[in-house]
């Protein structure tokens, strides 16, 4: 993983211990017990999550070319079946797939409450009852936003559910 940061100038981030990505375990155990057919992942980095899913149809985006080009050469060593596309959800919008569960996480803090609250509203939109949308809301400082679950999903026919705390 590390020479894939270096041979695609990628951020060392994504290779960051899992102390430093609690989610990623809970998510995936959250989404293994709900057993979705169709999973996508907007900021699927060299998808760590999807990976591990054993969802049959699992759709990666992230708007960082490079990092995708990682992530394709990583997810073919693992064996992992992701199709993987570039997008910028805020820039270029929802895409037009169906999926059972939608994971957003750690990169909505880059964002606007706005911009953000517009497309998450935008995939609720398109979710199937039951279906799952995954984001994270984080405190600012110190990220540079910090998000208000309530706030986004207010007045949606939804549940709020925490699946993660931070130590």
């Amino acid at each position: 993983r590390a020479s894939l940061c270096g041979l695609y100038d990628v951020s060392p981030w994504h290779i960051a211990s899992g102390v430093n990505k609690p989610y990623v375990p809970d998510i995936i155990g959250y989404l293994e017990a709900r057993r979705p057919r169709r999973v996508a992942e907007v900021g699927c980095g060299f998808c760590d999550i999807l990976s591990r899913l054993q969802a049959p149809v699992r759709l990666g985006f992230d708007a960082n070319a490079n990092v995708l080009r990682a992530a394709r050469l990583y997810t073919r060593l693992k064996r992992a079946q992701v199709a993987l596309q570039q997008l910028d959800l805020i820039r270029d919008g929802v895409p037009a797939v169906q999926a059972d569960a939608w994971i957003l996480v750690n990169w909505l803090h880059e964002f606007e409450p706005e911009p953000v609250a517009r497309r998450l509203r935008e995939v609720f939109a398109r979710l199937e009852p039951g279906a799952a949308m995954l984001f994270d809301t984080v405190p600012s400082p110190p990220y540079r936003y910090g998000h208000d679950a309530r706030a986004i999903t207010e007045g949606l026919p939804c549940r709020l559910e925490a699946i993660s705390r931070e130590p």
